[in-house]
């Protein structure tokens, strides 16, 4: 804790970080929040560099990689140039992202499944159908997982907002299932589970609130939809604003927080496969911050494979999105120096991902059954189950 706090004392204060998120978050023109963002990501590259000691860099680049995965969701009409009133091609767009590197294309995509729903809702139509249409059937399918995340998590939030004054048990019941309604008359086969996933990480960050009452309400609809709901909240936490601030230990307080939030063990284990979703994806291209995580917290992996099984579908669903990136390799293969890290990280990393491309993913794409990686299985299940 010591060495936490005298990192801490070199990043900027709270309040200034707020204030800079504050000025690129709430500016009225989203094009412009975009050009703003870019800025901010400018500055934060000049910070890192003069940030003291190894902890304080890797605590910038993990804030660096976190702004740059949300500002590529978030403001995609600034990453493909759309003007505003332009006709919205989902196939043109999703093709337009060929132009960008390897890791930008899997966040830019997402925001596309997302930004895509959201144009619907507002033309004041019901989303139907949206990636069964005929002329998307030259989607790459590379772009189908994060398309179906994208696009559940504009179902989510629209859905939930409908809670904000009632939510009785009925009230509840009746927006998921038509949150559920949603999903299925929108997706492909084989995908449906990952908007549905979407769920939890929304409820999480968006509607902490509504957390208990949805899990209560869930767990007597369906175990398999309390697996994908807490598996998205893990995926939430990660991205929680107290977790955005650049300081040492924010994947460690956040896989603190999937332990300890679920009130029952299913819960806990796909909070923490959920958890490591993002913490795995976000910081592909930088495994020393993956590394920093592992010292901080191979007391709290021993339990169960959740953690492993976490990382290994994210690297399946990476390998799946944009299989010739070339930081993918070099992530798995990362050898720590510290020999005592390297065992946790060959036991926690390696060999389930390895294993994972190599024996586990062939076959579920095979199967169309892609959406089993959004949900926390046993690894020894999911070989038996392919």
């Amino acid at each position: 804790m010591q060495g936490m706090k005298q990192v801490t004392r070199y990043l900027l204060p709270d309040e200034q970080v707020n204030s800079i998120m504050k000025n690129a978050f709430t500016l009225s023109d989203r094009l412009q929040r975009g050009l703003v963002f870019e800025a901010l990501m400018q500055s934060t590259q000049a910070v890192e560099t003069m940030a003291p000691g190894e902890d304080g860099q890797l605590a910038w680049r993990e804030f660096r990689n976190k702004l740059q995965a949300y500002g590529a969701y978030e403001y995609v009409e600034t990453s493909l140039q759309i003007s505003r009133g332009a006709n919205i091609n989902l196939l043109d767009l999703v093709l337009q992202t060929e132009k960008l590197d390897p890791y930008m294309v899997v966040w830019v995509t997402e925001g596309i499944g997302h930004y895509y729903a959201e144009q619907q809702w507002k033309q004041g139509y019901i989303p139907q159908n949206l990636l069964l249409e005929e002329h998307l059937d030259d989607l790459p399918e590379r772009s189908l997982i994060v398309l179906h995340a994208g696009m559940g998590l504009s179902f989510a939030e629209h859905q939930l907002r409908l809670l904000s004054t009632r939510r009785t048990g009925a009230d509840i019941r009746r927006v998921i299932q038509e949150f559920i309604e949603l999903c299925v008359m929108n997706s492909r086969p084989g995908y449906k589970n990952i908007a549905i996933e979407a769920l939890g990480l929304v409820t999480r960050t968006l509607f902490p609130h509504l957390l208990s009452d949805i899990d209560r309400e869930i767990k007597d609809m369906d175990l398999d939809l309390l697996a994908l709901f807490w598996h998205g909240v893990g995926r939430g936490l990660y991205f929680l604003p107290i977790h955005f601030i650049p300081q040492a230990g924010t994947g460690h307080r956040a896989l603190e927080m999937a332990l300890s939030e679920p009130p029952h063990r299913s819960g806990r284990l796909n909070a923490v496969a959920g958890m490591a979703w993002p913490l795995t994806l976000v910081n592909i291209r930088h495994p020393y911050v993956m590394e920093s995580f592992l010292k901080e917290s191979p007391h709290l992996l021993v339990d169960s494979d959740a953690f492993s099984q976490g990382v290994s579908t994210a690297v399946m669903t990476w390998f799946d999105c944009t299989s010739d990136d070339p930081a993918l390799h070099a992530f798995i293969t990362h050898r720590p120096s510290n020999l005592t890290l390297n065992s946790v990280w060959n036991r926690h990393i390696r060999m389930p991902s390895q294993n994972a491309i190599d024996n586990h993913f062939p076959k579920l794409k095979a199967q169309k059954r892609l959406d089993d990686l959004f949900r926390y299985t046993p690894l020894a299940r999911l070989i038996e189950n392919t």
